[in-house]
């Protein structure tokens, strides 16, 4: 870490859980994510995620079914 500020907001952020700290020219953190951390952020909307993810599937299928046996 380069700043205090980053430093600050790792240690008092609710969904990091910091495990080791190495402090040196620059600090080093071990951290990982608690359980109560929400996977998704506030900017994620999962039905737009899921939509567009089927889309790209579809599209792949189609391609390979052009392509038949020769793809194997």
């Amino acid at each position: 870490m380069s700043s205090q500020q980053e430093f600050y907001e790792l240690l008092t952020s609710p969904c990091i859980e910091v495990t080791n700290v190495f402090p040196n020219e620059y600090v080093w953190v071990s951290w990982e994510y608690t359980e109560e951390n929400p996977t998704t952020g506030n900017s994620v909307n999962v039905a737009v995620a899921v939509y567009v993810t089927t889309g790209a599937g579809l599209k792949l299928y189609s391609y390979l079914e052009e392509l038949g046996e020769s793809i194997l």
